[in-house]
C-alpha cells in the first residue's frame, strides 16, 4: 500500500471531517477526508476525496 493512502486511513493529523446532509446536519457514522495528490511523471496536481462509513461488525484495522 503507498504512503499516501497509509497516511489518510491512520489519520495521524485528524483531518476526517464529519459527512454533512444538504441542511448543513452531521452524516452519523461516515466521514470524509480532502487532500492535494498528484499522479504521474507530469505530477499533475488534483483534490483526492475519501468518502468512509462504519460497518457494522468490520473490525479496525491496526495500519501503524
Amino acid at each position: 500500500m503507498c504512503q499516501s493512502l497509509k497516511d489518510i486511513l491512520v489519520d495521524k493529523d485528524n483531518q476526517w471531517q464529519p459527512l454533512v446532509d444538504k441542511k448543513g446536519k452531521a452524516i452519523d457514522g461516515q466521514a470524509t477526508f480532502r487532500m492535494r495528490h498528484f499522479m504521474g511523471d507530469k505530477g499533475k496536481v488534483f483534490d483526492l476525496i475519501v468518502q468512509r462509513s462504519v460497518v457494522t461488525g468490520q473490525v479496525e484495522l491496526d495500519l501503524t
